[in-house]
């Protein structure tokens, strides 16, 4: 944490959680309750790259020229046929005159939700754990761990806080309640500062 000149110091302090099992493998992390600013860059920044919902809009804007239909109604035919939903001649026809493109875009989705976890594993590992950890060591870990590491990421990014109260000692109601807002404002008011 930065040395600042606060007023009031964070209520809350990191604390460090173990994550893995015995078949995966067990390390340490550090818990904070939220995602810095290096992290949050770091995961969107890979995330601009995922071609799969591009791919998606590409082959709506196709339907939607080819079958002379708005480009909203093309993408929700699609998603109906994505989702098992889709009814009617023109789904019928969208689904069968491009099901190797919706195929190919539905792949490309699939490979970056796995990419997800991947991308969520690495942020941690490297800006929590070891900055020098390359992504082919992360690629090269027990797929169990690199699911708790994304789970981890998510608990942080929405900003749950659960774990350090509890991990702290300060449950609430054991001296006074907890109101998450109030800890958020008092960050967020922090972060301008």
């Amino acid at each position: 944490m930065a040395k600042l000149p606060f007023v009031v110091e964070p209520r809350l302090k990191p604390v460090l959680e173990r994550i893995g099992t015995e078949e995966s493998g067990i390390i340490e992390i550090e818990r904070r309750g939220y995602l810095t600013g290096a992290e949050k860059t770091f995961v969107q920044q890979i995330q601009q790259q995922d071609g799969g919902t591009m791919q998606l809009v590409a082959v709506s804007r196709r339907v939607s020229k080819d079958k002379k239909i708005s480009l909203e109604k093309s993408y929700g035919i699609i998603v109906s046929i994505l989702t098992g939903e889709a009814t009617g001649k023109l789904a019928a026809e969208i689904e069968s005159d491009y099901a190797e493109d919706i195929q190919r875009a539905v792949n490309s989705i699939a490979a970056s939700r796995t990419k997800e976890d991947l991308v969520h594993a690495a942020c941690l590992l490297i800006h929590r754990v070891d900055s020098s950890i390359d992504m082919s060591e992360v690629v090269s870990l027990h797929p169990d761990l690199i699911s708790e590491l994304s789970a981890f990421y998510k608990e942080e990014e929405a900003k749950s806080i659960e774990r350090l109260i509890r991990d702290q000692g300060d449950e609430p109601g054991d001296s006074q309640e907890v109101n998450v807002e109030e800890i958020e404002k008092k960050q967020e008011t922090q972060e301008v500062q």
